[in-house]
C-alpha cells in the first residue's frame, strides 16, 4: 500500500472514530463501538473499515446495518 493509501486510512479511522464518539446519538453505539482498522483500495475507491464492539457478532451486524440504512437512507 502506497504511502497515500495509508494517509488516507489514518483520516478515516479517525473520522469514523469521532463521528462514533461524538455525532452518533444512538443509545446502542457508546464508546464501547471502536475502528480497529482501515485498508483502502490501490485505486482509492473502496475502503474496508473493521470495527469491534463488545457483544455478539449478530448484534454488531444488526447495530450496523441499521446504521447504514439510518445514514444512506
Amino acid at each position: 500500500m502506497a504511502n497515500r493509501n495509508y494517509r488516507l486510512a489514518g483520516e478515516i479511522k479517525r473520522d469514523l472514530t469521532d463521528i462514533f464518539a461524538h455525532e452518533i446519538r444512538d443509545p446502542h453505539i457508546d464508546s464501547m463501538v471502536s475502528v480497529t482498522d482501515v485498508e483502502v483500495s490501490n485505486d482509492l475507491s473502496y475502503a474496508r473499515i473493521y470495527v469491534s464492539k463488545l457483544g455478539s457478532d449478530k448484534e454488531l451486524e444488526e447495530l450496523f446495518l441499521a446504521f447504514l440504512r439510518q445514514r444512506v437512507g
